[in-house]
């Protein structure tokens, strides 16, 4: 009886130790729900949601029979509506992965541009692998927008009489020239009867339209816009304007456009070769494409500048930013305005202090001080020796001092070339060791920016 009583009773306090330890747990995930709620109130960033909703999920079945649960319907609302949050957006990013991992074709173009549709949320909780994915949506999403733009263009042309207008006939001539295989492939009904409805009306026009133009202009003067209405004349001639009979004015019209179509597509092969080299600049840089930089840059002209969209210049810019890197990097000659990138061996807050004293000091120089290291021709880095402290009495007074010394390695970052810069001490005296180690860092910062000051002007 004696054992069947300790049986029981240690039985007990078996599950009064397990019950303890429960609601020990249970305190723990109460105060991780409430601190991921007060947090996500104050910071609302993918991060905190997530928080709040992992939180939430821990909850378990004896949380919610503890007279606490009821005391918390605010916080298990919000923790609802994170979990949801969350799950709705899992759901979108699995959609926006599976249709990057479709063949590439109309029916998943249209997939992959749905799933570009993200929210903010979303964005926030991509992998590096997604986000490339998501570049590939948006490009999609763009496509299909250009694509339905150049429809409706069509389609506005149309509308405008062209058949008596010719400035809708003008449009007209452009809308179809700049028509693609997508486009016809994405073209409603509606959308196809208007393009063949346009290549009727050009094929009636297009031949005495460009007789017109190129009788009206001199092709000595190249103008873009004019050559690309020629080109678009000449491609509804030779594809809607029926046959043309050599030696009439049609024949010489024809010859004429030619010349313009042919120099817009030397125009493009010099704006597509600008952008390949760029992407390899970017990926090799300068030092191994360096005789492509200038080859590329010298070959463009007013003529592709006057062409050029603004993401072209953009490109143009960063080409001749390699330019700029390339020339230096070949003449490894030191000035004020060779691209620079500065940065520190050690990021503590003494260094750091150092670095911007001195980024600021070389940019009231007139230095030219690039944000990376693959913008620049030539990288500085910059280091600092230990702060050395004294103490001594003089006169009854106890004087300290701090004492520093800055140094700088250099190279031209492509050639791989090193650059010699002196280094530089500074010393500041006073009875506060923090305030004595900035003077004296500042001091050495002011000195080096006086070295590279010294070296530029060399």
């Amino acid at each position: 009886a004696y054992a069947d009583c300790f049986q029981k009773g240690k039985e007990k306090l078996i599950e009064a130790q397990a019950c303890s330890a429960d609601l020990a747990n249970s305190e723990k995930r109460f105060e991780r729900l409430n601190a991921a709620f007060e947090a996500s109130r104050e910071d609302s960033s993918a991060d905190k949601i997530e928080e709040l909703a992992q939180a939430k999920a821990r909850m378990t079945p004896f949380d919610e029979n503890r007279e606490k649960w009821n005391l918390s319907d605010k916080v298990r609302a919000a923790g609802d509506k994170a979990v949801k949050a969350i799950a709705d957006s899992d759901a979108r990013i699995l959609a926006l992965t599976q249709a990057g991992d479709q063949p590439r074709n109309l029916g998943n173009l249209k997939q992959l541009a749905l799933a570009a549709e993200l929210t903010a949320l979303d964005r926030a909780r991509l992998s590096e692998r997604e986000l490339r994915v998501l570049e590939q949506a948006d490009e999609a999403k763009e496509e299909l927008s250009a694509s339905d733009a150049r429809l409706s263009a069509l389609q506005d042309a149309l509308s405008g009489n062209p058949a008596k207008n010719e400035a809708s006939r003008e449009q007209l001539i452009a809308a179809l020239s700049a028509l693609t295989e997508l486009d016809l492939q994405l073209a409603t009904a509606s959308q196809k009867a208007a393009v063949d409805k346009a290549r009727s009306t050009a094929g009636k026009f297009a031949v005495n339209d460009l007789i017109k133009a190129t009788s009206s202009h001199d092709m000595a003067d190249e103008n873009p816009t004019v050559f690309q209405r020629l080109r678009d004349l000449l491609l509804a001639v030779e594809r809607y304007g029926g046959k043309v009979d050599q030696g009439t004015p049609a024949a010489q019209a024809v010859e004429i456009a030619r010349m313009a179509d042919a120099r817009i597509a030397r125009s493009e092969r010099h704006i597509s070769n600008m952008h390949a080299t760029v992407e390899r600049v970017q990926q090799g840089g300068p030092a191994e494409l360096g005789g492509d930089v200038i080859r590329v840059h010298r070959e463009l002209d007013s003529f592709d500048l006057a062409r050029m969209t603004e993401e072209d210049k953009a490109v143009y810019h960063r080409l001749e930013s390699a330019l700029e890197i390339t020339q230096a990097t070949n003449s490894q000659k030191l000035t004020r305005q060779v691209p620079m990138f500065l940065s520190v061996e050690e990021n503590d807050a003494l260094t750091q202090f150092a670095l911007e004293s001195i980024r600021q000091g070389l940019r009231n120089a007139g230095f030219n001080l690039v944000a990376a290291a693959e913008e620049s021709a030539v990288t500085l880095l910059l280091s600092r020796s230990e702060i050395t402290h004294k103490s001594v009495r003089f006169s009854g007074s106890q004087i300290n001092t701090a004492e520093v010394t800055l140094s700088m390695s250099g190279k031209w970052t492509f050639a791989g070339k090193g650059i010699s810069v002196p280094s530089a001490s500074g010393d500041a005296v006073g009875s506060d060791h923090a305030s004595l180690e900035r003077e004296a860092v500042k001091e050495a910062a002011d000195g080096l920016i006086d070295e590279l000051k010294a070296l530029t002007d060399a």
